[in-house]
């Protein structure tokens, strides 16, 4: 009894020696981020920075990544795994520019055959397809005069004022109902 245990303990500690080898992909896989930038629903230049979740997952050699307007962030991975990470824009110097501070969230699955990226904006389950920073630019303020100018009626005709109600005919209404109401009091006080 003694010896089996010797023999299985010998067994388990020769296979703790053996390394393990981790799954790589078929071949290096090339990842692309596509990303957007807009000032005014214009095409724009600026810098964005992408931050891994976890400190080993693979981050670009160029952090933060300059995008003029349209592009994309390349990734490139040789080992299977699932990689998150998180994408924001840096805010330039220009005061008068509002810099979008949206964050994706994005992850990378890569498989042994295949390769999935999802793109979320932070606080929403929405799948977007690429990541829009839309920044936008206040004018500057225009100076502007009004001149109000009023023109007094000299023809003494009446103003229109687009009431067509006729206010004569609810005078005279409401004149000849006040004297039906007096002359039927005065019958009333007379039959009594």
């Amino acid at each position: 009894m003694k010896k089996r245990y010797i023999i299985q303990l010998f067994l388990v500690s020769l296979f703790s020696l053996i390394p393990l080898q981790s799954v790589s992909a078929k071949e290096a896989v090339s990842i692309e981020i596509p990303v957007e930038l807009m000032l005014n629903k214009q095409h724009t230049q600026g810098q964005l920075e992408l931050k891994a979740t976890n400190p080993d997952d693979y981050l670009p050699s160029t952090n933060p990544i300059t995008i003029n307007g349209q592009g994309t962030i390349t990734l490139n991975y040789t080992h299977t795994g699932t990689y998150t990470y998180q994408l924001h824009q840096l805010a330039g110097n220009d005061s008068a520019i509002t810099y979008d501070a949206t964050v994706y969230h994005i992850t990378v699955f890569i498989g042994t055959d295949t390769h999935v990226v999802t793109i979320y904006k932070d606080g929403s389950k929405d799948k977007d397809a690429k990541a829009i920073f839309n920044n936008t630019k206040q004018k500057a303020p225009t100076k502007t005069t009004t001149t109000t100018t009023t023109k007094k009626n000299k023809t003494g005709k009446t103003t229109k004022t687009g009431d067509s109600t006729p206010i004569m005919f609810y005078s005279l209404m409401t004149i000849g109902s006040l004297v039906v109401v007096f002359l039927l009091l005065r019958r009333l006080k007379e039959d009594k």
